[in-house]
């Protein structure tokens, strides 16, 4: 059921992706005025009406559909990237590293999510990098969590077993063990994360 949820989900991206790529060719200029068919209801002129300037609402959709997408792929990018990297530098490294990384993402936790995204976006003001930068402190605990669980179990794996006693080096079994396995739980949370954040922000 899960993976039927998943694979609806990143369906309906890609199709919003689509529409957004190609919202050149499939609405005009989302800018354009034409005050006297201002709030007019659908008609093959305008699909789905216009707004109080005259303005095509299809053509603003589709051309906000890709400031959208580039707010959620880059917020959920650098929190997989920043987030993904600690909880598997923690799992790995264990000890002070690990519950030292570990107590900086409770704290970050402890925020309340809606008081933390007003506090960055009041330091960096308001816009899609103030959005972004948000969104990506918000996921980042999220994605530590997430990939380190699977990392401590893939540790103490018999891989990393055999490849400890074949002697090979400690970065090597970090990047050719316990980072490829845990890609199947990145992916699955990135595509979870950039759905959501689509379907929020659309809303």
């Amino acid at each position: 059921m899960n993976t039927l949820v998943l694979r609806l989900g990143a369906g309906l991206v890609a199709l919003l992706a689509l529409l957004a790529l190609f919202a050149p060719w499939i609405a005009g200029p989302p800018d354009a005025q034409d005050i006297l068919a201002r709030l007019s209801p659908p008609t093959w002129a305008h699909l789905l009406g216009t707004d109080n300037l005259g303005r095509d609402v299809l053509s603003r959709l589709l051309f906000g559909l890709r400031t959208l997408f580039a707010v959620s792929a880059v917020s959920v990018g650098g929190a997989l990237s920043i987030g993904g990297g600690l909880g598997l530098l923690a799992a790995w490294l264990g000890g002070w590293a690990d519950r030292i990384a570990m107590r900086i993402m409770d704290m970050l936790f402890a925020f309340p999510v809606i008081l933390l995204a007003i506090g960055i976006i009041a330091v960096l003001g308001p816009g899609a990098l103030g959005a972004a930068v948000a969104i990506g402190v918000v996921y980042i605990p999220i994605f530590a969590r997430t990939l380190r669980g699977p990392a401590l179990v893939l540790r103490e794996g018999e891989m990393v077993a055999a490849a400890r006693s074949a002697r090979v080096r400690s970065g090597a079994r970090l990047s050719h063990q316990v980072s490829y396995r845990s890609a199947t739980a990145s992916r699955r949370a990135g595509n979870v994360a950039i759905c959501s954040r689509v379907r929020g922000r659309s809303r």
